[in-house]
């Protein structure tokens, strides 16, 4: 198998590992609302969650991300 075919392979990886239900419990988010908003609109999440970091410096994009090179493997 080449390279591009098993990063094409990972790229349509559709399985889902839940938590525990011991786990769920502990975490710091259980209002599915946080989830609903995370996923509608990432970025602005992320924003909002990055307003309660004392930062060094402002930042000034939330994301930036760039897609592997196919060539680059």
């Amino acid at each position: 198998m080449t390279e591009e075919e098993r990063l094409n392979t990972l790229l349509q990886e559709t399985r889902e590992f839940p938590p525990p239900e011991d786990f769920k419990k502990q975490a710091n988010f259980n209002d599915p609302d946080v989830y609903r908003r995370a996923e509608e609109d990432p970025e602005g999440y992320w924003a909002e969650q990055a307003k309660e970091i004392s930062w060094f410096e402002p930042y000034n994009q939330v994301l930036d991300w760039q897609p592997p090179m196919q060539n680059g493997l």
